[in-house]
């Protein structure tokens, strides 16, 4: 369950990165 929840944070910071840039 950590793989999936640490994958979870990277996706979720990700996507913050991408609308930063809109």
């Amino acid at each position: 369950m950590a793989r999936i929840n640490d994958h979870d944070c990277s996706y979720k910071s990700r996507v913050e990165e991408l609308e930063a840039e809109l």
